[in-house]
Parts: structure tokens; C-alpha cells; sequence
């Protein structure tokens, strides 16, 4: 091919020179491969996506056709992720986001019981108001406004949120909730999970898989949700013609007409709801946290990715603002075609170690989100599998759906998720029960908001006080009060001292974002008192 250049012959064509091949040091070859293996790191979205959104259809049946999700979480890839190549020019690419999904089903329809629809008028909302964030100053002031262990303690109780929804999902723990009908309440139970029936075909196979990934993620092969979901599919197939009848439904061909009718359903919903969605308080909750979360995730992903690609080295971060173009338009785009909050996938590192430099990686792996499509009718044995396993006389709420070949990544990513604890500074005591509080409020709740929230109110609380405490010793004229230079280690009875930042000013760690967030906290949890005790 005589126009495709390398870098050492310069740029030569339109797209080697747009794409900046010279400066980047890419060629043809390894960004393709790079768009590839970005691809396969997150084609399980593809899967999960509509497999988590169809669970809202318990709160509204027929709501959420699986056949659409597949196709708007298709489409929505597809567009965000060709927009970011073309835009903003780096080997980004992306995809309705996991835990923002979880959010979205999870705590938005099921537990503040927003309708659907208005929730996806919420991810709507949330998308413009993140590109007008990304358009102006305040996105670098946001970014660094928040303190490093708040944002570290939102992001590993998603984790632990999406870890926890992936082993229910998998049947490998479910509710203990035992039905009583001599009891008000309807249910009594022991503990709030047990263990599931290892007896159920379908919960081995969840584990197999899971274990899999663990391995291939970890021994670092490149594709390894991918591998470890296609051999579970051979796997059910193995025992499917065996005769095990567990997994005859999976077994079932999709059509196309289900595909498209179901998307037609929901596309455009986000916008004919907005008027519904803006007179129900709790909606105001849902948008903050719908931004919050697509932000923050985005932010992250980009310094990351940044650092990887030597993107930051040689450009600086002015590439950034125009990857948050991008995101925010992804997530438009998603909302407005009916799906959850899109965002950055920080699988887009493993194109990046593959020799991914420029968008066009994005590019080639938007163009195999888009040809996807075509895998719809086959797509079944990775969706929900109805549980024949269901024992009504022991009364025992057992899941209606299990799904042993998307719950397992579930489980892998929130696992990987928690490892943002090991940047957490723990030298700063005073973070440490926001931490906890946000990570045990969040999977006992079931809601992320309810555990952000939580998390929020005691950081605020408790750096008023500290700070309060430094503003009468500066008053005085003694050292400044450090919280936590002394603690009682409970497990060994060992006082011993702690190496704390000696120059933390507590209250200046309460910014506008911060108070900002406060109130809302305060606001959540006042309407869902009132919604509870109405």
C-alpha cells in the first residue's frame, strides 16, 4: 500500500496525517490491532448491558425489551466511541457504563421507583449538563474540587455494589428472605444473603466462568472475559445436548424483528419524558449521581489512558477537553436511543498495550460495535436463563433468572474496581469511617446513592468539626488539633502513632462542589424518609 505511511516516511495521506501517525509513532497495523483487542476487552458489555437493563421490566413489564437494549447499547457504542477517534483523536473507546447501569436499574427504578422512562430523561439531563461542564472552565475546577479519598471511596463501593448484583446475578448468594404470611412485613430471614443451590447446574457453570476469568484476566491474556464467556457457552451447550434441560431456553434463535421493534419502543423516550421526570423530586437525586458518576469515571479513564498512550507527555492535557466533548455527546446520544450513562472504558488500555496511539484504534473498534449487530440471533445463551430450580414449598425467594455467562464479569470488574483502595490515603484517619460508611451503606442499601450520600454527610460532618477544632487551638495560639496522630489499634491494644499530613486544613477541604453535594445528601435522604413514611 503505497499511501500508508509509518513514521518514518512521515504523513503521507489524509489519515495518517489527521490521526497524527508521525508524532505518535503508530502505524496502520498496530492501531488496528489495538481497536481490535479494545474491542474484545469490551464486548461483554454487549451482553451485560441488556441483560442488567431488562431487570427493570420487574418494576415495569415490558419496559425495557431486551432486543432494543442490545441495539441502542450497540449504536450508542458506536457513535460515542468513533466520536472520540475522530474528535478528540486518542485510542478511547466507550460504552453504557457499569455501575451507572446498576445505579440506573437498581436504585433508580427499583428502590426510588422512578419510572424507567423518566430515568432515562434523567441520563438525558445529566449528559447535556456534562457537556456544559466539559465547554467551560468549571471542569478542571470540579475535577480537582472533590479530595482523593472521597472520590476512592465512591468508586470501590460501585465496585462492591457491581461485585455483589454479579453474585446474585450468578446465583452463587441469594436472599435469605423466607416468606411468612403470619407476619405483617410477609418475609422473616436469618441473614440477608446465604449461599445459593450448588446443586443447580447453571449456578456450577456461573462459577466455572467466573474462576476462568479470574485466571485469564490475571495470567493477563489479552480477551479474557471474551474466552471465558465463549467456553461457557460451549460448556451449556455440552451439557445442553447431554440432556440436562437447564439450559434448553438458552439455546432459543433470536429474531431481528424483535430486535428492532423492541428499539423503536425506546427510542426517544428520554426526550418525551422530560416533563414527567423534572416534577418528581427524586429525579434531581438521580441526575446528580448520573453526572457524578459518568465524570468522575471519565476523568479518570482519560488521565490513565493519557499516561499509557504518552498522550500527556507530548500534548499536554488540552486533548482532554475535547474527550469530554465526546463522552457528554456519547451519553446524549445513549439517553436519547435508550440506553444508561455512557462513558470512557478503561479496557481501552489493552488496545493501548497492544500499540494503540491515535483515534483511529477508536475508529476501527466503533466499526466492530457497529457490525455487532448482526450478532443479535445468537446472542441468547448470554442473557438471562429462567431457574427451574425454584422450590416454592420451602417459600425460600429464590432468583427467577440466572446468568451464568454475564454475572461472572460482573463480579471480575467490580472486583478490579476495589483496587482504588490501594491509592486511598490512609494516613488521613479522619477518611476512613466515610470510607466505610460508603462501602457498607452502599451493598446493604442496595443503592448507590444511598451509600454516597451516607459517605458524603460523615466526610462533611466530621471535617466541620476537625476543622473547628483547628480554628479555636489557631485562636489560642496552640498547635493546630491532627486528627488521628494517636489511635487505639483495637485488634492488638496497641497505641501507636500515626503518620499523619501535618498541614491538612480541614476546612478548606469543604469547597461550593463539596457543601454543594452536603445538601444534596441531606435532600436524599429527607424525600426518601417522606416517600417511606408517607
Amino acid at each position: 500500500m503505497k499511501n500508508i505511511s509509518n513514521t518514518e516516511n512521515g504523513d503521507k495521506n489524509f489519515i495518517t496525517k489527521y490521526f497524527k501517525f508521525s508524532s505518535r509513532q503508530a502505524t496502520f497495523k498496530k492501531e488496528i490491532i489495538g481497536g481490535l483487542v479494545t474491542f474484545l476487552a469490551m464486548a461483554y458489555i454487549l451482553a451485560v448491558q441488556p441483560s442488567m437493563m431488562s431487570t427493570v421490566n420487574i418494576a415495569k413489564p415490558g419496559s425495557m425489551p431486551i432486543g432494543g437494549v442490545f441495539l441502542a447499547t450497540v449504536i450508542s457504542a458506536f457513535v460515542a466511541t468513533i466520536t472520540m477517534g475522530i474528535l478528540a483523536n486518542v485510542p478511547i473507546s466507550l460504552a453504557p457504563g457499569m455501575g451507572a447501569n446498576a445505579f440506573f436499574v437498581f436504585t433508580v427504578c427499583l428502590i426510588l421507583k422512578i419510572d424507567p422512562y423518566d430515568a432515562m430523561a434523567a441520563v438525558l439531563v445529566s449528559g447535556w449538563m456534562y457537556f456544559i461542564i466539559a465547554i467551560t472552565p468549571a471542569r478542571k475546577y470540579i475535577s480537582k474540587a472533590m479530595p482523593k479519598n472521597l472520590k476512592i471511596a465512591i468508586g470501590a463501593a460501585i465496585g462492591l455494589f457491581l461485585a455483589f448484583i454479579g453474585l446474585q446475578d450468578s446465583g452463587i448468594v441469594q436472599s435469605d428472605a423466607i416468606a411468612a404470611p403470619w407476619l405483617k412485613s410477609g418475609v422473616t430471614s436469618a441473614t440477608a444473603v446465604k449461599l445459593g443451590d450448588f446443586k443447580n447446574p447453571l449456578i456450577i457453570v456461573s462459577i466455572v466462568i467466573l474462576l476462568l476469568m479470574f485466571i485469564l484476566h490475571f495470567l493477563k491474556i489479552k480477551g479474557g472475559i471474551i474466552i471465558a464467556m465463549g467456553t461457557g457457552v460451549v460448556i451449556m451447550s455440552i451439557l445442553w445436548a447431554a440432556g440436562i434441560k437447564d439450559f434448553a431456553p438458552a439455546f432459543k434463535m433470536n429474531k431481528y424483528s424483535d430486535e428492532f421493534k423492541g428499539f423503536s419502543q425506546i427510542a426517544g423516550k428520554g426526550w418525551t419524558h422530560l416533563g414527567t421526570m423534572f416534577k418528581n423530586p427524586l429525579s434531581y437525586i438521580a441526575i446528580f449521581v448520573f453526572l457524578y458518576t459518568d465524570f468522575f469515571d471519565t476523568t479518570g479513564t482519560l488521565f490513565v489512558i493519557g499516561e499509557s498512550a504518552k498522550i500527556n507527555e507530548r500534548e499536554g492535557e488540552k486533548w482532554m477537553t475535547k474527550a469530554n466533548w465526546a463522552d457528554a455527546i456519547g451519553t446524549i446520544t445513549g439517553a436519547t436511543i435508550g440506553a444508561s450513562t455512557v462513558t470512557s472504558y478503561i479496557e481501552s488500555t489493552a488496545g493501548v498495550t497492544s500499540g494503540a496511539r491515535t483515534g483511529f484504534a477508536s475508529v476501527v473498534t466503533g466499526s466492530l460495535f457497529l457490525l455487532s449487530i448482526a450478532l443479535w440471533p445468537i446472542m441468547n445463551p448470554l442473557m438471562p436463563i429462567a431457574n427451574s430450580h425454584i422450590h416454592a414449598a420451602t417459600n425460600t425467594v429464590n432468583p427467577a433468572t440466572i446468568m451464568p455467562i454475564t454475572a461472572p464479569a460482573l463480579i471480575l470488574v467490580g472486583s478490579l474496581m476495589m483496587m482504588q483502595l490501594k491509592e486511598f490515603n490512609w494516613k488521613e484517619m479522619i477518611d476512613v469511617p466515610a470510607l466505610f460508611i460508603t462501602l457498607v451503606i452502599t451493598m446493604l442499601s442496595y443503592s448507590i446513592t444511598a451509600g454516597i450520600a451516607a459517605g458524603v454527610t460523615i466526610f462533611v460532618i466530621l471535617n466541620f468539626f476537625a476543622g473547628l477544632k483547628q480554628y479555636i487551638n489557631e485562636k489560642r495560639g496552640k498547635p493546630q488539633f491532627i486528627v488521628g496522630d494517636e489511635t487505639e489499634i483495637v485488634s492488638s491494644g496497641i497505641k501507636e502513632k500515626n503518620e499523619i499530613e501535618q498541614n491538612t486544613l480541614y476546612w478548606e477541604r469543604l469547597n461550593i462542589p463539596m457543601l454543594i453535594m452536603f445538601v444534596m445528601a441531606l435532600t436524599y435522604f429527607g424525600t426518601t424518609v417522606l416517600y417511606l413514611y408517607k
